[in-house]
């Protein structure tokens, strides 16, 4: 079933008298632009004047901007009227109530419009369309407002603004046509700001006078500072204060007059001063509401007080708890049979999950470390393996090179050793006839042509057989290890001992490291199969996987670590609450816990 909302009662002072609201520092500022304007006007006519093309051209320009402004600004105000709310007799009949009576007792006669709007962040806004003007007002200020018991504050507001408005279009047209050349003037702008600000102060006391309530006025402001939710928690001492650390500074002048309005601070401060001054009435139950805020707010040294109570009881409560854990791990519950008996089940299963969690990760820190070890020793294996191989290669290339040399007359007498030196053997027959060759040439007599050609032929047969001694060196050495595993212990000569003894200690060397890989390799298997067990997917090394894996499980110990104060805490609070014969041991904190009690017991109490 609908209920009908009732009406609220607004009340309009009906003898506003704007000559002795204004503030004193406005006529003087509204003459001090008014001139400045006049001077920049006959400035931009002498320029004019001695360059009317140039200037004609920039009025043609202004000129056109200004149609163009004029169109945007109705496209605009026709897209305002199709989405927000305007305020009527049948939409928000308060604020059009509003309107008409300050309107009428202002007076002011130009056409205006209000708008509740939701996506904005001003509070209070005048938009001026062509042939209106819109004051768009907040609609999280107009909720807070709006209702019966702070209609004097909306009031206020609207009163105020619509204020705003009146002051600066008192005087003639042409002055406020005059004024706007300082507002696009940079090196005018300030003092344009400064009649600005001046302007938001007569606004101020205009309003009040309209409401007649500086509590309404001063709670107006609370909300435009804090907003809707928190200015309740606003104290007015604390505007006073900004408001004279602002004055004092250096750059507070600076910022009001850079600025087209003043500081809100400020602006209270202006406003309880000409009540104090004007309406000694409306100030004196001004003084006597702040006097009682300051009992319903509460202080910075109770908050501390409550906040240290809390957490000495938290405290107290974990310190319980770890008692109670103690006592009860010497027969633990069966079941969640109670409550004290579930909160010790959860903290017990955290504790064991934590600590398998850290065994885990010291485990698996461990393995690391012992398979970066053996990995490290397989490196060095592989290394000491890879020299004995280049040593024992070494070694059948001088012992093949060595044995042609050592056994060439006893080549022919054994059949394996001509099988094995076949290429070499061709190599020394070659060698051996090209020999015969120079011998035969050189023994040849004649004249000095042929010698000259025999020379030549010589020189050609030695080229020739040096490559055959490189030849035929290559092919000993390739037999080198034929040799040695088929006949090298057949045969002894002084020059094959020493190599002898140098193959087989390469040889033995190899087998000693081949053993050592297969232990490191077998070592490794068995630690990755432990990790593996551990959970580890190797799918990259272990010195790369086991650090993620091991990230996320200290991840997951300190989620359980962190959770074992709070579930000490539910134990201790359980038992306090639930425990009726208590343990000696036990008893002595929980006179604390409830001494401690009563004193939170007081702050919330005072709270209510």
């Amino acid at each position: 079933m609908l209920h009908k909302i009732p009406p609220a009662k607004i009340l309009v002072n009906r003898a506003v008298e704007l000559e002795r609201l204004r503030h004193p520092r406005e006529a003087f500022a509204y003459k001090l632009n008014l001139a400045a304007a006049l001077l920049s006007l006959a400035g931009l006519a002498a320029l004019t004047a001695f360059y009317p093309r140039v200037f004609a051209a920039g009025y043609l320009v202004v000129a056109l901007a200004i149609g163009i402004a004029w169109l945007v600004g109705r496209i605009v105000e026709a897209r305002m009227a199709g989405q927000y709310p305007r305020a009527s007799e049948k939409n928000f009949p308060e604020i059009y109530y509003i309107k008409n009576v300050v309107a009428q007792n202002l007076p002011y006669r130009k056409p205006l419009q209000i708008y509740v709007v939701h996506d904005r962040a001003d509070a209070a806004k005048w938009r001026l369309f062509p042939g209106c003007r819109v004051l768009l007002l907040r609609e999280n200020l107009v909720a807070a407002m709006i209702e019966r018991q702070q209609i004097g504050q909306l009031l206020w507001l609207a009163g105020r603004m619509i204020a705003l408005v009146r002051t600066r279009e008192s005087g003639w047209p042409v002055n406020r046509w005059l004024l706007q050349l300082n507002r696009w003037n940079p090196l005018l702008r300030p003092l344009f700001n400064y009649y600005c600000c001046v302007t938001h102060y007569s606004a101020d006391r205009i309003g009040l006078a309209l409401n007649l309530s500086l509590i309404d006025a001063a709670e107006a402001m609370k909300k435009l500072a804090a907003g809707d939710q928190l200015h309740q928690r606003v104290n007015f001492d604390q505007f006073e204060q900004q408001a004279q650390e602002l004055h004092r500074g250096f750059f507070g002048f600076f910022a009001e007059i850079m600025a087209s309005s003043p500081p809100l601070m400020t602006r209270f401060v202006q406003l309880v001063q000409f009540c104090q001054d004007h309406f000694p009435d409306l100030y004196a139950d001004f003084e006597q509401q702040r006097h009682y805020e300051q009992a319903f707010l509460p202080s910075y040294q109770e908050i501390q007080e409550f906040s240290e109570a809390k957490e000495e009881e938290r405290k107290i409560l974990r310190e319980l708890g770890k008692v109670v854990f103690d006592l009860m791990s010497v027969r633990p519950p069966a079941s969640e049979a109670d409550t004290i008996s579930k909160a010790y089940l959860q903290l017990a299963r955290t504790r064991t999950t934590a600590t398998d969690l850290e065994s885990k990760i010291a485990r698996l820190n461990a393995g690391k470390d012992e398979w970066e070890k053996v990995e490290s020793k397989i490196q060095v294996c592989q290394q000491k393996q890879k020299t004995a191989n280049t040593a024992l290669e070494e070694h059948f290339k001088e012992i093949g090179r060595t044995a042609f040399q050592s056994l060439l007359p006893e080549i022919s007498k054994h059949a394996a050793l001509q099988k094995i030196f076949a290429k070499a053997l061709q190599y020394h027959v070659v060698i051996a006839d090209r020999q015969n060759e120079i011998s035969r040439l050189e023994a040849q007599a004649g004249g000095v042509l042929d010698k000259s050609k025999r020379q030549v032929e010589i020189i050609s047969l030695r080229t020739q057989i040096a490559g055959d001694e490189k030849r035929l060196q290559a092919a000993a050495e390739a037999v080198g290890e034929d040799f040695w595993k088929a006949c090298a212990h057949q045969f002894e000569h002084d020059d094959l001992e020493p190599i002898k003894l140098r193959i087989a200690g390469a040889t033995a060397e190899l087998e000693r490291r081949r053993v050592e890989m297969e232990n490191l390799l077998a070592q490794k298997r068995e630690i990755e199969s432990k990790l593996e067990s551990e959970g580890v997917a190797l799918t990259l090394h272990p010195n790369q996987q086991i650090p993620l894996f091991v990230q996320q499980l200290n991840t997951q110990a300190r989620a359980a670590n962190s959770l074992r104060p709070r579930l000490q805490e539910d134990l201790g609070k359980a038992y306090w609450h639930h425990e009726v014969r208590q343990a000696s041991e036990t008893r002595t904190i929980v006179e604390q816990l409830n001494d401690l009690r009563k004193r939170i017991r007081g702050f919330e109490e005072e709270e209510s």
